[in-house]
């Protein structure tokens, strides 16, 4: 190879090789900005205890329809790769029921190429509050839930939570 070509070839490779380094960081740095997922249904999270519930379509269906589950977000029919999401909140100090809070859900994982954000509606349950949505879980695999918990005053506060889709 002459000089010049075997310059414009190293100068390409450190160029690339810089290049691909900022982009590593960048995708580290972000990495870490995302709270760390939690393996179990229960995290506490700057003094609010997250617990979640995860239940098909056909679980919330069997309900009787006077029944607040079997009725909640427009009623259970739904297709079989549809899932209720159930949230409730404490305050992790004294335990007491959060009912104050406007919850949001993101989904990310196979079927969900773009992370979407879903709201979660209040619901009584037992006389007490609890949040609650649908979503599309496509195929048995792991997903990642992050719960956004907001109260008037406050700061938001987020849990994220590793889930395996049943069967």
């Amino acid at each position: 190879m002459s000089e010049r070509l075997t310059d414009v070839v190293q100068g390409t490779a450190r160029r690339i090789s810089r290049r691909g380094l900022t982009i590593l960081g960048i995708a580290l740095l972000l990495t870490a900005c995302q709270p760390k997922a939690s393996a179990g249904h229960s995290q506490i999270v700057d003094g609010v205890r997250f617990e979640y519930g995860l239940a098909s379509s056909a679980q919330v269906a069997e309900h009787p329809p006077r029944h607040v589950e079997g009725a909640m977000h427009g009623g259970a029919t739904r297709p079989t790769n549809v899932y209720h999401v159930t949230l409730a909140l404490f305050d992790a100090a004294n335990g007491s029921r959060i009912d104050d809070a406007t919850v949001f859900l993101r989904v990310a994982g196979p079927g969900h190429r773009h992370r979407f954000t879903i709201p979660l509606e209040p619901m009584p349950v037992a006389s007490a509050m609890t949040y609650g949505g649908y979503v599309v879980l496509p195929k048995p695999a792991t997903y990642r839930f992050t719960f956004q918990a907001r109260r008037p005053s406050r700061q938001s506060t987020r849990a994220s939570f590793q889930v395996e889709r049943p069967s």
